[in-house]
């Protein structure tokens, strides 16, 4: 048990981390969604949960509330059962703590009229499952998919800084790992990323045909026109600079050859997986627990990689 005692501490910079950061991060974004979406009680209670959290955390030190876990170790029954209560106990107060605070936040917004007159109390249920995730908050938002595939549209900084800096990280993992194995394929051309635009190039070439690429005979006479459209996704994500200045160059005619081979085909193990992880992400948004992946998921199938991005 003593050699792992530490597993049960809580470090303070990780409260401090829910304070400073991401907390109030999260109030504004979360204060300006309730702006526009005045009659969402989800959104209504978020609010008033993170000033409970805000509150509740000035009062006790920069320390959120207990969650009231302690993980498995050798130690006698006794000891750990003891152990346990004094966890569970501190986790019981703290909640009891936080749901005097959230009341308050109710009763002083619904007096000053900045909440709908209806709008019900917090659940105990809710505010035990926010208590037990307070490490774990996040704020996601999403674009429409058709704000990703309307090419007129500008790409925000927000978008693209985050795929400069992982195709970045690709290019510099090549190049410390390059190998003189000339019939392996660049780590960087396996990129998830690229793939991904890949695919949207598919769809740009269905717009212009009315049919996937590869679905004729002579398949191989469609992928100048897919690596056109991957070229000028580039270029609309601002990659291409990136790209000029690797060290080992892409052969995006492989890709766009790969694509157009594959045929718009749907293989049966690559669909199992996709929808294992689609019906785990669908479960942490119907319950609202844990953090959903944020936005696009993609998985090679050839190197059996995956990437997330926000396109």
């Amino acid at each position: 048990a003593v050699q792992n005692a530490y597993l049960t501490y809580d470090s303070a910079q990780a409260s401090q981390r829910v304070a400073q950061g991401q907390l109030t991060e999260l109030l504004q974004k979360a204060q300006a969604a309730v702006t526009e979406h005045a009659d969402n009680v989800k959104l209504q209670h978020f609010v008033i949960l993170l000033q409970a959290l805000q509150q509740f955390m000035a009062q006790h030190q920069n320390q959120p509330p207990l969650l009231g876990k302690i993980p498995d170790m050798t130690a006698s029954t006794e000891w750990y059962v003891q152990l346990q209560t004094i966890y569970k106990t501190k986790a019981a107060q703290d909640v009891a703590a936080m749901k005097v605070l959230v009341q308050a936040q109710w009763e002083s917004r619904q007096q000053q009229q900045q909440t709908p007159q209806n709008l019900p109390p917090i659940s105990e249920d809710n505010l035990l499952t926010f208590c037990q995730n307070v490490y774990h908050l996040d704020w996601v938002s999403h674009r429409y998919i058709t704000e990703e595939r309307t090419m007129t549209t500008p790409v925000s900084s927000d978008i693209v800084e985050p795929l400069q800096e992982a195709l970045q990280e690709a290019l510099e993992e090549a190049a410390m790992n390059a190998t003189d194995d000339d019939e392996a394929p660049p780590a960087v051309e396996m990129l998830p990323l690229l793939w991904q635009l890949g695919l949207h190039a598919c769809d740009l070439f269905y717009e212009d045909h009315d049919r996937y690429p590869g679905t004729t005979t002579d398949y191989a006479s469609d992928a100048p026109a897919v690596q056109t459209h991957l070229q000028s996704l580039l270029q609309r994500y601002q990659l291409t600079q990136a790209l000029q200045n690797a060290t080992t160059p892409i052969n995006f005619s492989n890709i766009a050859l790969e694509l157009c081979r594959y045929g718009n085909a749907e293989i049966h193990n690559i669909g199992a997986l996709i929808g294992g992880v689609a019906s785990q992400e669908a479960i942490k948004v119907i319950t609202g627990q844990y953090v959903p992946l944020h936005h696009t998921y993609i998985y090679n199938g050839i190197s059996s990689t995956a990437g997330v991005y926000c396109l």
